[in-house]
């Protein structure tokens, strides 16, 4: 007896082809979504970790900020601490101690004067070689962080906060940080400064 064998017809391996088509193309978007998914995540991880290097940077900067007596004969001296706010434009400038130097090999003071500056959305540190003078060059100047579309600082003196410093020649007990960077939200931190060693 002969049997009938019996096969796919055209229409049906076109079915299945098409259905192939399609699941692999579902499969392909899903991939590139994981991926852009992931890619996304890890710009941002990146870029917060920027944000939390740039507020330990200044806290930083600001725990070690220090006032030195005044030198004897000195017609103009630099003030240690200064706050200015003008419109879009913010600078704190302080001179800060423990510049590591390890050994005293290199030619320099373990003091540093440094300058914040907010300006065109950019957040700035600019770091001078020279602890007695701004008149030069900065050192280094690092933009830390970019987007920033809002900077605040207030100084904590007597028990309450103020929003502008006019002391050079003294320093407050805390100051508090407030910054708005776009796409990640407000951050506040308030940093304490160390007391003045007897």
């Amino acid at each position: 007896m002969l049997t009938k064998q019996h096969g796919f017809t055209l229409l049906e391996m076109m079915l299945a082809i098409a259905l192939f088509a399609l699941v692999s193309a579902m499969a392909f978007f899903l991939m590139q979504g994981v991926i852009r998914n992931s890619e996304i995540t890890q710009q941002r991880s990146i870029s917060f970790s920027e944000i939390q290097r740039t507020l330990m940077l200044l806290e930083q900067d600001v725990t070690q900020a220090i006032i030195r007596p005044p030198i004897p004969g000195s017609n103009n001296p630099v003030p240690e601490f200064t706050y200015r706010q003008q419109s879009q434009d913010i600078t704190l400038a302080l001179l800060r101690g423990n510049w590591l130097n390890p050994g005293g090999y290199l030619p320099r003071s373990t003091l540093q004067r440094i300058v914040w500056r907010w300006h065109h959305a950019r957040l700035e540190r600019l770091s001078f070689t020279d602890a007695d003078s701004m008149s030069e060059q900065p050192a280094q100047s690092d933009v830390q962080l970019e987007e920033v579309s809002y900077f605040q600082l207030r100084f904590w003196r007597n028990s309450h906060w103020e929003t502008r410093w006019a002391g050079g020649y003294s320093l407050p007990q805390a100051i508090e940080v407030t910054l708005d960077v776009t796409g990640y939200g407000r951050f506040q931190r308030i940093l304490m400064i160390r007391e003045p060693e007897s």
